[in-house]
Order: C-alpha cells, then sequence, then structure tokens
C-alpha cells in the first residue's frame, strides 16, 4: 500500500499529511462512526449503519497448514467441526478473522484448541509455517508459503468463509476532498476492490 497507493496521491498532493494505523475491524469502524478516521479498509468488519462500503472484494477464509499435515490430505472441504484436536493461533476479539471464527464456532457448537493469540498476521502465518499449528486467513496471507510447499490452503465448509470481504469504508454522508477520492480510487486500485 505505501508505494502503490502513497506514491500517487504524494505526487499530486506533496503537503498531504496521512495517517496510517494498523487495527481491529471493530476499531476500524468505531473511528469512522467517531469521525476519527476519514476511511477504513478492514476484513469482514459488522454492518453499522452510519458506514458506507464503497469499494469490496470478496477474499474466503481459509484454513492453512503445515506442509504435510494430515488435513492436507482429505479430499472434501473442512469442516471447522474437524480441527478441534489441532493447535490454533488467531487474532485478538474485535479483528475480522476472529469475528469469522468467533460466528462459525459457536454456529457449530465447537471450541478450538488455542495455541496462541496474536494481532499479527505474519506471526499466524509463521505459527503454520513453522508447524506448530494450523490457522484460518485470506489466502493472500499464506500463498508465498503456499507455493513455497510450506504450507497447504484448504477451503473451509463455511458459506460465511467463503463470502468474506475486505472492505473500503466511510462514514455516510461525509464529505471527501479530491484528494481523498485520488486516496479512495488508489486503494481501490491496489487491491482490486470493487465499487
Amino acid at each position: 500500500m505505501i508505494y502503490n497507493v502513497l506514491r500517487h496521491v504524494h505526487y499530486k498532493y506533496p503537503n498531504l499529511e496521512i495517517q496510517l494505523e494498523l487495527m481491529s475491524a471493530q476499531h476500524v469502524v468505531r473511528h469512522i462512526v467517531d469521525s476519527l478516521a476519514h476511511i477504513g479498509l478492514a476484513y469482514n468488519p459488522l454492518f453499522h449503519t452510519d458506514i458506507s462500503t464503497i469499494a469490496h472484494k470478496t477474499e474466503p477464509f481459509i484454513l492453512a497448514v503445515p506442509a504435510g499435515h494430515p488435513l492436507a490430505k482429505l479430499k472434501h472441504r473442512i469442516c471447522l467441526s474437524e480441527i478441534s484436536d489441532y493447535k490454533f493461533p488467531l487474532m485478538p476479539v474485535g479483528h475480522g478473522f476472529r469475528q469469522l471464527l468467533d460466528s462459525e464456532m459457536m454456529r457449530l457448537q465447537v471450541n478450538l484448541n488455542i495455541g496462541l493469540t496474536t494481532n499479527s498476521i505474519y506471526a499466524l502465518k509463521n505459527y503454520v509455517v513453522a508447524g506448530h499449528g494450523i490457522s484460518a486467513m485470506r489466502y493472500v496471507d499464506i500463498a508465498d508459503a503456499v507455493k513455497e510447499g510450506q504450507a497447504v490452503a484448504l477451503t473451509i465448509d463455511s458459506e460465511l468463509c467463503n463470502t468474506a470481504q475486505t472492505q473500503l469504508m466511510v462514514r455516510k454522508n461525509t464529505h471527501l476532498s479530491e484528494s481523498k477520492h485520488l486516496l479512495i480510487e488508489r486503494i481501490r486500485s491496489s487491491f482490486d476492490l470493487l465499487f
């Protein structure tokens, strides 16, 4: 994002100050609603009546397992009820990843064998690659390890997981300046988001 997005925006608006923070989907929504942020990008954010989703991309929530893992040998979509025996790292409450997992685990009435809680996608990926356990994430988060033969991405048997989206959001009825419109367009283009 820094290179592909900000390069274009700062070229046209060299004095524009941009604040970029990483936070949970829940906090992104709260910051937009409270006018602490003009634009937010979040994975699987909860619906809020004061938020408009201006672009989105479907990014299925997949199960990432180490290469050679027993689940990788299965020839069917993985039901989350099949994973309770394996160590599982996950994001803290409020993150889009966690909201998906909590919803599905509650629906299935099963528990995870939590081995690590972290707000780092990099840590989730490395936990899997190191063979400590399995995790759930977007394919893009584990793609390099899959290509290198260190991990396998499996489809989760869940409509909710398979239709999860990254969403670009703004507060409803907010006037956006020309510079913000350019920033939105560059983010949308960089992440292949759809209007």
